[in-house]
């Protein structure tokens, strides 16, 4: 029985460090999660079976892994949206080029060899350089993935482009100004200062490891544990240690919580409004005071793929952002489908959505606690209709 040889395929560090260069310097700004970058794991299988294709000019290189799909693959989007890939086909799962010639003479050199096989580039598009090149020849986007790290991948081929409607791609807009005015968000702060009183145990803890510093805290007037309103996950996506502890708790429906109650004013102002703005008062599903703490509040990049009810389609779950407590050095930033950031400072008492399911994150390095109220409900198409609306003016209007 031959001797099985070990993660490097027989290859030292040394030799296997020699070709990972051009893929760590493309993924330098656009790798986030632990495993998600071409590493040394990758590059010595890719070595030793031939599927590791390499170009440089004694400065610069260019590199690609590909493989050939042994049987029909399925890959899903981020809204759910699933893909077949046929049998046969070249996946490029890694590219990288630190110039666009290198880049195009990989990418001919790739096409080359495997002929006429269908070819796909599964590609970071925040790499603008690997964006550029596969889309110079022709490559469409027909799928976008986004991780649990905020990290955006998309897959292009010679086929036509999907397009994901306006309100699909939409990420982060402004639906309403001055959606609670000034004095409402004034009762609202009342009814919450009057219930926190001080207390910092009204608050809980986020359950992520975005919580930088343990500075993101939470209660809910909605939630799935009406007894507990620092019960602010969904059981779904607590630790499979916890489910197994507590099986009934998937289960659970979301409702009014215990708090709920002291915060009437509150309560009448959300669906009022949403009225006004929807036609009908929502379905709701968890509604959370949200605090990021004073100086030292942050949440990193990420992405809330876990939750796989979210989204903007009817009967998906949609969320809203109300501020309530903010200052000028609080920055809330989110990227789109293709990796645009667009950095935004509320204003108190305006209504935005965030598409949860794309990359986003916040920072308070002010002197007050920043607080939203965040409301999930049930997307239908009226709310559907506006967020495409809101967000294809602000695309028309750059």
């Amino acid at each position: 029985m031959a001797e099985k040889l070990d993660w490097k395929c027989g290859y030292s560090k040394e030799e296997l460090q020699a070709h990972v260069g051009p893929f760590k310097r493309a993924q330098k700004n656009t790798v986030l999660g632990a495993f998600a970058g071409t590493t040394l794991r990758d590059i010595a299988p890719a070595l030793l079976e031939g599927r590791l294709l390499e170009i440089n000019d004694g400065k610069n290189s260019a590199g690609a892994i590909w493989y050939i799909l042994r049987s029909s693959s399925r890959r899903t989007d981020f809204t759910g949206r699933q893909v077949s890939l046929p049998k046969g086909s070249v996946i490029v799962s890694d590219f990288a080029a630190d110039t666009k010639i290198l880049g195009k003479r990989l990418i001919q050199k790739l096409i080359t060899l495997t002929e006429l096989a269908p070819i796909y580039f599964d590609i970071f598009p925040e790499d603008h350089t690997a964006l550029e090149l596969v889309t110079g020849i022709n490559a469409n986007r027909i799928l976008c993935r986004v991780t649990a790290e905020g990290e955006i991948k998309s897959l292009h081929t010679h086929a036509p482009e999907h397009v994901y409607g306006p309100a699909e791609e939409a990420f982060l807009v402004t639906l309403a100004s001055s959606f609670f005015s000034v004095s409402e968000v004034q009762e609202v702060t009342r009814e919450l200062t009057r219930y926190v009183a001080n207390d910092l145990s009204k608050w809980e803890q986020h359950y992520s490891p975005y919580n930088m510093r343990h500075s993101w805290t939470a209660f809910a007037l909605c939630g799935y544990d009406a007894r507990d309103p620092n019960f602010i996950a969904k059981p779904a996506e607590m630790s499979k240690a916890w489910v197994k502890e507590n099986p009934e708790a998937l289960h659970w429906t979301c409702g009014p919580t215990q708090a709920r109650t002291k915060f009437p004013r509150t309560s009448a102002l959300i669906n009022a409004k949403l009225q006004k703005l929807l036609g009908k008062v929502p379905v709701y599903e968890r509604v959370r005071f949200m605090r990021l703490e004073k100086g030292k509040g942050e949440l990193s990049r990420h992405a809330d793929s876990t939750d796989k009810n979210a989204g903007i389609a009817p009967g998906r779950i949609t969320r809203l952002h109300i501020p309530i407590i903010t200052n000028a050095k609080v920055q809330f930033s989110a990227w789109s489908s293709l990796g645009v950031r667009k950095d935004m400072k509320f204003k108190e008492g305006d209504l935005f959505y965030l598409d949860q399911r794309k990359p986003h994150a916040a920072i308070n390095k002010g002197d007050a606690d920043r607080i939203h109220l965040v409301v999930d409900c049930v997307s239908f198409p009226a709310l559907n209709q506006l967020v495409g609306r809101l967000y294809g003016k602000t695309k028309t209007s750059r």
